[in-house]
Parts: C-alpha cells; sequence; structure tokens
C-alpha cells in the first residue's frame, strides 16, 4: 500500500465529509451541473443525463451530498445504493474549485460511503476514463449477474483502493 501524498493529507484536512443536500441547495446544486455538463452538449447532440436528473427527487430520497468551501457549494456527489454495488451516478465541481481536490475528496468519500453500506463495488456510469486514474490500474470489472451491468460501464473494486 501506498503512503498517502503531503498533497492528499493536506486535502483531507481542507475539505470536510459532505453533507446531505437539504432543498435549499437544489439551485446551487443544478448550476454546477449544467457548468459541467453543458461543453459535452455539442459532442453528444443533446443534454448529457445528469442536465436532466431530478434533484428536487434526488435530495428527498437522501442521495445529494455536496462540499462547502466558504458558505459556498463548490461540488456535488450523487450516490444510488443498488443491488451489487454503490452507484457513483454524478460528481460534478464548480469551475471556480477545479484542481483544489475537492474531486477527489468526492470520490473518496464515495468509497468510504459505499464500504460503510457493506458494498465491495462501486458502480459508475461513464463512458469515458476520465476519473479512472482515481483507481489507479484496477480498471473497469464486470459485477458478477449484475442486471445494471447493460446500464453501467464498469465496478471498481473497493478492497484494492490506495487509500483505504
Amino acid at each position: 500500500m501506498t503512503a498517502p501524498s503531503v498533497e492528499y493529507l493536506r486535502n483531507m484536512t481542507m475539505y470536510p465529509d459532505p453533507r446531505l443536500a437539504i432543498p435549499a441547495d437544489r439551485q446551487a446544486i443544478e448550476e454546477i451541473v449544467r457548468q459541467a455538463y453543458s461543453p459535452y452538449m455539442h459532442r453528444i447532440g443533446r443534454q448529457p443525463g445528469p442536465m436532466l436528473d431530478d434533484y428536487e427527487a434526488l435530495i428527498g430520497k437522501g442521495r445529494v451530498y455536496v462540499v462547502e468551501r466558504e458558505g459556498t457549494i463548490q461540488g456535488i456527489l450523487v450516490l444510488v445504493p443498488e443491488q451489487d454495488a454503490m452507484l457513483l451516478d454524478n460528481v460534478a465541481v464548480a469551475p471556480s474549485a477545479r484542481g483544489t481536490g475537492i474531486g477527489r475528496s468526492l470520490l473518496e468519500y464515495a468509497e468510504r460511503s459505499a464500504r460503510a453500506a457493506g458494498y465491495r463495488y462501486i458502480s459508475v456510469t461513464s463512458r469515458h476514463r476520465v476519473g479512472w486514474q482515481r483507481w489507479g490500474e484496477l480498471g473497469p470489472t464486470e459485477l458478477p449477474g449484475s442486471a445494471k451491468w447493460a446500464q453501467s460501464c464498469c465496478a471498481m473494486p473497493l478492497t484494492q483502493s490506495e487509500y483505504l
């Protein structure tokens, strides 16, 4: 196991664990999602899925988490418990906070949450390799017998993460 870097340890003290979103956060969440995903609209010819999600409903179900910095929401995370894995449905960071480690802290929180809920895998829906480096060389792993595999791109085993 690799020791955490100085940057990692600094970020852990900079960003507390995300908190559950509340209805009053919806507008800020939707704006971060819009800013994060609208650049992809021209590539795919439509709004990306996260831009179409019903954040009011997701917040009501306790699926959305936010990270605040100086009283402003800077990042969001959507986690959905499924039968075989915790679905990391969305992670987005405000443009002004990119490169600060918030995204990494959200992914680490997703891992801890999945493990605490008894999952051995996190599944993701992205068809892009962006962010996979977070899990090192593990790469995607199919969930045995998962009916969701056709909709999910990959699952990352939690047992081998370098940060756990």
